[in-house]
């Protein structure tokens, strides 16, 4: 789909997410070191006419990536911008498929499950493992912890005896926030002209602007009249203590302030929404994980298992590319399960 930003001026259509893309793309080549992204828009783009090119920056980095430009890698930067020309799907009819395959295979092989078993802590000792539930407690040889980040952030689960090195890699590595609306209307009436300043933005992939609620996308190529609003990073922080009738106020305010219309009439065309507060999810404390400077250290440190009895994995340790994905889940816990089974 297309790309619009709204600026002071109105609606206009942008080729890509990055302003004056190829001349920060030179700008990255040069770097021998990796630098915090502040510091590379500090060094490197300065100057009175990069103001813009700055604030797309900001914008993908803390929106895309949920990151601190503090921590944030500017390599990483780079090698997301350089992937960015790839082609990217998503799955008809939800992730939730994949589970559902999972789930059938798992059934097929008489794999016992339990759900709703919310886990507080893990006693451990080589080869034999209690772990502790809020409705029983289980015992086994190994496990494998695929909690997100935030959760081990916040030492949710109690380990005995304690993993002080993994704890501390584990808040090492930089794990964002991402605050999330899903807004369906009766009709697509940024589709309409009377709304867009008389801007066709009929086929809208993304738009991008300064408001509250920074980033909205369509369900193009469908024709859905769903919008979905994104915000990202330290921005989500500030508001993640909202409750969700509040953060939903802030949604509506910013699209009022998007197009030619009133809360009032937004409301009237709403159908249903949903809100998604990651951050404050007691079972993710968070979204999903970015990379910082010392990042492959720390990933090694929660890669390696402890006395072949515990093992960790997660989209948030896995070692490559695609840090943050569902494919970097996917990978991580196939590949530790391997080196699991290897260890019986």
């Amino acid at each position: 789909g297309d790309i619009w930003r709204k600026k002071e001026e109105g609606f206009e259509k942008e080729e890509g997410f990055i302003e004056a893309y190829d001349e920060v793309q030179k700008k990255l080549k040069e770097l021998k070191n990796d630098i915090p992204v502040k510091q590379f828009l500090i060094e490197y783009l300065n100057e009175p006419k990069y103001k813009q090119t700055r604030q797309s920056i900001k914008s993908y980095v803390e929106g895309y990536s949920a990151a601190n430009l503090n921590r944030a890698s500017t390599f990483a930067f780079r090698k997301d911008l350089q992937n960015s020309e790839e082609d990217q799907y998503r799955p008809e009819g939800g992730y939730q498929k994949i589970i559902n395959y999972l789930l059938t295979e798992l059934k097929n092989k008489n794999v016992p499950l339990f759900f709703n078993e919310v886990v507080t802590g893990i006693e451990w000792q080589k080869d034999e493992v209690h772990i502790i539930s809020t409705k029983q407690n289980f015992k086994t040889k190994k496990v494998l912890v695929t909690v997100p980040l935030g959760v081990l952030q916040n030492e949710v689960i109690k380990f005995t005896p304690l993993l002080p090195d993994k704890i501390r890699a584990a808040k090492a590595l930089g794990f964002g926030s991402v605050i999330k609306w899903i807004l369906q209307f009766d009709e697509a009436f940024w589709s309409e002209k009377k709304y867009t300043g008389n801007k066709d933005l009929v086929n809208m992939g993304f738009l991008f602007s300064e408001e509250t609620i920074p980033t909205w996308w369509t369900q193009f190529p469908k024709k859905h009249a769903i919008l979905t609003g994104w915000l990202g990073g330290p921005k989500a922080e500030l508001l993640q203590d909202l409750n969700d009738e509040a953060l939903m106020q802030k949604a509506l305010q910013s699209l009022a302030n998007l197009f030619t219309i009133s809360i009032d009439d937004l409301k009237q065309k709403l159908k249903a929404w949903k809100v998604y507060n990651w951050a404050k999810d007691p079972f993710s404390y968070g979204a999903y994980s970015y990379t910082t400077l010392d990042h492959q250290k720390n990933v090694q440190t929660l890669n390696s298992p402890v006395e072949n009895t515990l093992f960790f994995a997660g989209e948030g340790i896995y070692d490559g590319d695609d840090i943050g994905t569902v494919e970097a889940a996917l990978s991580s816990g196939k590949a530790t399960a391997q080196k699991m089974i290897a260890t019986f």
